[in-house]
C-alpha cells in the first residue's frame, strides 16, 4: 500500500522555478525565495534538494525541458573551456567529476 504523499509547499515549488531559472544555483534560489542570509542560503538550498518530493519534481522538469546528463556535460565542458571564468571552470570541472562518477 502507498503512502499518501503530500505535495510540494509554494516555497519549494518556487525554489524550483528559481533553481532552473538561475541555471542551477541553489544558493541564489533560496536567496530569492527564503528570507535568509547568505551565509545561510547554501545549507537551505542543499536541504530543499535532498527532498525526494523535490527530486521527483526536479527529474520531472529536466525531462520536460530536454535536459539530461549528456547535453549537461556538454555545458559544462564548454564552461571548463572558457578561459576568462576561472572559477565557473573550476567549479564546471567538479560537477563534471561529479556528473562522471569520478568522486
Amino acid at each position: 500500500m502507498r503512502r499518501y504523499e503530500k505535495p510540494l509547499s509554494p516555497k519549494r515549488r518556487l525554489f524550483l522555478k528559481e533553481y532552473l531559472a538561475r541555471g542551477f544555483n541553489g544558493r541564489a534560489a533560496a536567496l530569492a525565495v527564503y528570507n535568509c542570509k547568505p551565509s545561510s542560503a547554501a545549507s537551505i538550498a542543499c536541504e530543499v534538494l535532498k527532498d525526494p518530493r523535490v527530486k521527483k519534481e526536479l527529474t520531472l522538469a529536466c525531462d520536460l525541458l530536454g535536459l539530461d546528463a549528456v547535453s549537461y556535460a556538454r555545458q559544462l565542458e564548454a564552461i571548463m573551456l572558457q578561459a576568462h571564468d576561472w572559477m565557473a571552470s573550476v567549479k564546471a570541472c567538479e560537477l563534471y567529476g561529479r556528473l562522471m562518477g569520478l568522486f
